[in-house]
Parts: C-alpha cells; structure tokens; sequence
C-alpha cells in the first residue's frame, strides 16, 4: 500500500502543468527547432543565394581593382562603413528569414512566449560533477546517448548512399567550365541540403515524441499529490468555513445597503423576513434585495421600522419567498398575485398610485 502511494501513476493536474511553466519546464526538442532553422536556411539560401554570391563576387572584384597603397585610418573606416551596409542589404532577407524560424520553432513548442518566473538561472548544484555524472550515466543519459550515436549513425550512412550515387556526375563535373560548374554545384548543394534536412527531420520528430512522452511521464503525480493539492487549492475545513463565513457577511452587508429601497417588508412574523424593491414603470416585477431568518431577520426588521418601510405579516407567502426566491433576482411567477395584493395595499397606505399587477 505504501509503495502505491509514492508510485506516480496519476496524470499531472493543470495546476502542476501551470507550475512548471512558471519554473521554465516544457515538453521541447531543440533538435526539431535547428532541424527547422535549417530547413528555413536552406529555402532562404535557394531564393536568395545568388544574390549573396553576386555580392561576394563584386566585393572581391571591388577589393582586386582597387589600389591600397594609401591607406590611412579616415580611409579604413569609410571602406568598413560602406562594406557594413553593402553586407547588411544582402544578408538581411535571408538573416530575418531564419531569426523569425527561430522564434517560430520554439514558440510552436512552448504554446507561446513564456517568462519562467520561478527559473533560477544561478544554480551551484549545476556545477557539482557528482550531480553531473548521475545525469550522464542515469536511464535517461544512457537512452539520450543511443539516440545520439544511432541518429550519427543513420546520418553517415545516408550521406554515404547519397554521395556514392553521385561520384560519376561529381568526377565528370570537373570537366565544366566555371559558369556550369558553378551551376552544377549550387543545385546539388541544394539537393544534398534538403536530403539531409528531410533525415534531420524525421529524427528530430522522433525526438520531439519522445520528449513529449518523457515530460508527460515526469509531471506525473502520485495520489497523495493530488489529495495534497486539493488540500491546498481549495483549503482546509476550518478555512473554508472562515470563507464561507466571510462571504455570508459580504453578502448581508450588501443587502443591509440596499435595504432602504425596499418598499415592503414581509414577515413571518418572527422568523423569517423578507424585503421586496418595486419601481411603477421601471422594473417588470417587484425583486427581493434582503431576506434573512432567526437573528438576521429581526435585523432586517429593525432597520425596516427605522427606514419606515411597511411590515406585512404573511407566514405562508413569507415562506414561499424565503424557499423559492433569490436575493437580487425577481420574485417566482406563482407569488405575483399575493405580492401584487400586498404591493396594492402598501400604495394605499402610502397614498401612493397603485401598481399595475405583474404580469
């Protein structure tokens, strides 16, 4: 029995998962993000290689035709100055292009932009070498490092079975002239970089899986932790019965300050009270702002004859209102003739106009 309490087998709560996004944990494969970055690279390389090679051909053309024998520190820092903004509008579409994939790839793990407010980036127990040697040679090292050396493996000898296809066309490609050559080399460059990527790829989806399972596995919760965590959550008995307490006072002092709106009090006479609010022209159907029983009842009473708000002994409808009604909210539809009666009643000793019947 004891073993199935610490053994964790139940699924991590919402509250658990909040909390480890609060301390920087998520379910992340940094191999999917570079795998990602990459392809980007290479698909921003394709659209915008030739314009970078143009460029570095015409910054060698310009460094060849140009005579450096006066050079002085004014003339250096020009030539920097202009060579800065040259490789700045070449490079930028294609350096914005993987900086957002960046931040896509991991923005599409994590579910958003999150601040680990609880992380400790400082931490002495990183700089301990037992700690370190536990991580490298626990389960979870061990299965890191096979991935590691098979994910190596596949890569080489995929790469190998690409290259050894193409050795003829790479030996015969020697014999182009340079603009073919140049040619030949960028596009199977590009070949041989989605080939590979595609590989990358796939493991890094396999890695995120395994992730995503490990990070399940590790926010697992025994049973005691979700006891706990109610225990917590929701409080103690002595602390809900305080805030139960609390939101019982909360609730009769709103009603106490409404209690001069009212325009009539029906009684119990002694048990139970109820006050009614009824605006001719403005509201539907009288609506019950205070009601109350024992102590709080004769409250409402005293604050009534205070207010000089009319008192209307009626025991059965008194207790019809108390059971059916609800303070804020209008009277039920089977007491409108009753209260209509009394409504009636209370305007004639007011000398006031009698309200039409609620309908």
């Amino acid at each position: 029995m004891a073993e199935d309490v610490g053994e964790k087998t139940e699924p991590a709560s919402q509250r658990r998962m909040e909390q480890a996004v609060q301390k920087g944990q998520f379910a992340i494969s940094r191999d999917l993000a570079s795998t990602l970055i990459l392809f980007v690279a290479i698909i921003g390389f394709q659209n915008f290689g030739m314009g970078m090679v143009s460029f570095s051909v015409q910054i060698i053309r310009y460094c060849l035709s140009e005579p450096w024998s006066d050079l002085d520190i004014p003339r250096v820092r020009i030539e920097m100055t202009k060579l800065a903004i040259v490789s700045a509008e070449a490079l930028w579409p294609w350096t914005a292009l993987v900086m957002l994939a960046a931040l896509a790839a991991n923005y599409a793990q994590t579910g958003g932009i999150h601040f680990a407010s609880d992380k400790s980036y400082f931490d002495l127990e990183r700089l301990n070498p037992l700690a370190g040697l536990q991580r490298i040679f626990s389960t979870r090292g061990l299965i890191k490092t096979v991935f590691d050396v098979a994910k190596v493996s596949v890569i080489g000898i995929l790469a190998y079975m690409f290259l050894a296809d193409r050795i003829p066309q790479l030996a015969m490609s020697t014999r182009l002239p340079f603009p073919e050559l140049a040619a030949f080399a960028f596009s199977e460059s590009l070949y041989f970089s989605y080939y590979m990527a595609s590989v990358l790829l796939a493991l890094a989806v396999a890695d995120f899986l395994y992730q995503r399972f490990q990070f399940g596995e590790d926010m697992k919760m025994t049973k005691q932790e979700i006891k706990e965590e109610a225990k917590d959550f929701e409080g103690s008995p002595e602390i809900k019965s305080r805030r139960r307490t609390l939101q019982l006072q909360m609730a009769r002092q709103r009603m106490m300050k409404d209690l001069p709106e009212a325009e009539v009090v029906i009684t119990n006479p002694t048990e139970l009270a109820v006050a009614l609010k009824y605006k001719v022209g403005q509201m539907d159907a009288p609506v019950v702002v205070a009601m109350g029983a024992g102590v709080f009842a004769r409250r409402i009473r005293e604050l009534a004859a205070e207010y000089r708000i009319p008192i209307i002994e009626n025991r059965p409808l008194a207790q019809l209102l108390f059971h059916h009604a609800e303070v804020g909210r209008v009277i039920p539809e089977n007491t409108f003739l009753a209260v209509a009666e009394i409504m009636a009643y209370v305007y004639q000793l007011t000398r006031r106009a009698v309200p039409p019947r609620p309908r």
